[in-house]
Formats: structure tokens, sequence, C-alpha cells
């Protein structure tokens, strides 16, 4: 089956819906084109799309258990829609939820870490010859807008623990990244190089 069959609903600012509406669309395309169709089908204008977000409300709208994101398609494995799925679309701003870490490098920089032949401890609270010099904490979950700037991220994650302000002069001065699962390392980190 190239195309998906799916139930389609505006969801107002109380999570009520207004009637479901059928859309069949092709899986190759768009959470966009999809929230295009489904604006469309409303009788609202397709190109206020991006003033929307697109949820999965298969548990119902008081449950949006599973934001689809615009450059998605529909047949990625993060949305995978079916046959009868419900969606409906918010007025608002995407938010995202994330786990923040606090990462501290334990290196004096005086020397090249020697990433090859050094492993990971496990618990990764430890520092010293060989082991990941990266010693991480959980801060905890963080709720940021989907639209928000790097200043605005760096500022709520400099709010959410005393620690920091004793550790880091300002937000101007935490370094973002992605953390590297499987060496317990960040992606942007420091480095020498001779």
């Amino acid at each position: 089956w190239n195309e998906v069959f799916l139930m389609a609903t505006i969801i107002s600012s109380d999570n009520s819906t207004k009637d479901f509406m059928p859309v069949i669309i092709e899986k190759k395309k768009s959470v966009k084109s999809l929230k295009e169709q489904i604006l469309k089908s409303f009788g609202l204008n397709p190109s206020d799309c991006k003033n929307y977000v697109c949820y999965n409300i298969n548990l119902g709208s008081e449950n949006k258990d599973r934001c689809w994101r615009e450059a998605l398609t529909l047949n990625s494995g993060a949305i995978a829609a079916t046959h009868g799925d419900r969606v409906g679309l918010q007025i608002g701003v995407d938010t995202i939820n994330k786990t923040i870490k606090l990462v501290k490098d334990t290196r004096d920089l005086t020397k090249i870490w020697d990433f090859t032949n050094s492993y990971t401890d496990t618990s990764s609270t430890q520092s010293g010859t060989g082991l990941n010099p990266y010693m991480q904490s959980d801060l905890g979950t963080l709720s940021i807008s989907g639209d928000a700037d790097l200043d605005t991220l760096r500022k709520q994650i400099y709010g959410m623990n005393e620690q920091i302000k004793h550790d880091v002069k300002s937000y101007k001065h935490i370094l973002l990244s992605w953390l590297d699962n499987v060496h317990q390392i960040p992606f942007s980190f420091p480095k020498l190089s001779t």
C-alpha cells in the first residue's frame, strides 16, 4: 500500500476535538503535506500549517503522546502511520522534553587524550589514567518549545541546578552537545592536536 487512511481533527486549546474527517494520503508525503491537507479539509488556510503541531491522538486528544515532526514522512520509523490512526492539529509550538546531563571534562588539557587506549568507567563517575575523562551527573528533564534558540536553552539549563552556577560563570559558557551513548562522551568537546 502506498497510501494510508487517517482520521483527522482539529484540537482546541482545551484539548477538545471537532468532528473527525477522513484523510487519504501517500505514505511518502511529509507531515507538512498532511497538515496542509487536514487544514484544507476543515476549510482553513493550508499555508497556516506552520502555526499547527500534528499529534498522534490514538489514546485521546488529552493524551497527545507523539508529536509528528513536520520534516518527517509518514512512512518514517518515528511515525509509522497505519490505517485508522487518529491525528490532530493544534495551534501552538512543539514542545521538546529532553534529559539533561552535566558533563565535566576532568583533563587539564596539557596533553592529548589517548582515545584509543581509554575505556569508559561504567558508572561514568570516576576519572583517572586510561578512564573516560568525562564525568556526568543528571540534572533532570527540561521542557522547551521547539522554536527556542540556543541562548534560551542555555539559560534554562543554567537555572536548573544551583551547582552549575558554582562551576560555570554564565549561561554563555555552557557548551551544548549530544552525548555518545556508546563511549559516554560528548560529540562536541575541546580537542588538542599537534
